[in-house]
């Protein structure tokens, strides 16, 4: 089932865009079957654009063909998200490193600020609050290192995996690691360290694998 999204003629978002999105936040939960009947009525497009989405979602992940039966939002294994975070890790860590040389001072003191935030968000136990500073964190950083098709990179594979990136930090133990490992990131940014910043971001996603690998089997689609 899919929630009623409409799709005004002042608003018209690619489908594409809006139903990544609801995949993204797990409005659409894994394992849910689409049909262009279905979406067609939902979004209130004819099939051609229905279509395109889920060639495009299909193409990145998101979704997976069922033989005469439309499509299903995929649910993947286990290993197949860890590694994953392997490569986002490896994929951060050169952000970082071109980052560090690059980063303009106004740069640092708005991840400063952002920083600020998300500790804040993390003293007064708000989850979302938090997920949504430490997202701009790693965002704001990927843009520092100039590098366009990295940056597309990062951004396709943390939505594929955004259901899950932030499970772990249900545990406090956890989620207090994470805001160290956050801590770090900035004082390697405010050194332009770009040696340290890399070997942080390395290891600050895949270093959560084991949490992680419990939490799935109790929850797999929850998120932060």
């Amino acid at each position: 089932m899919i929630p009623h999204t409409p799709c005004s003629p002042e608003n018209r978002r690619p489908v594409a865009d809006v139903l990544r999105d609801l995949i993204v936040s797990g409005a659409v939960a894994p394992g849910t079957r689409l049909t262009e009947v279905e979406l067609c009525r939902t979004f209130n497009r004819s099939r051609g654009p229905i279509r395109e989405a889920i060639r495009v979602l299909t193409s990145e992940g998101l979704t997976e063909p069922l033989p005469n039966r439309g499509v299903r939002v995929r649910q993947p294994g286990i290993d197949e998200i860890l590694q994953t975070f392997s490569v986002i890790g490896t994929l951060d860590a050169m952000a970082g490193e071109h980052a560090a040389a690059r980063i303009s001072d106004a740069g640092i003191s708005h991840i400063g600020d952002l920083h600020q935030r998300m500790v804040a968000a993390f003293q007064g136990g708000d989850i979302a609050g938090y997920y949504q500073l430490n997202q701009a964190i790693h965002h704001a950083i990927w843009e520092a290192s100039e590098n366009k098709v990295l940056v597309q990179e990062l951004e396709r594979l943390n939505a594929w995996v955004r259901p899950y990136r932030f499970a772990v930090n249900i545990r406090v133990d956890s989620w207090r690691k994470s805001v160290m490992d956050h801590e770090n990131i900035l004082i390697a940014l405010i050194n332009r360290d770009g040696r340290r910043l890399g070997q942080i971001l390395r290891l600050h996603l895949p270093g959560k694998a084991d949490v992680l690998r419990a939490q799935l089997v109790v929850s797999p689609t929850q998120s932060e």
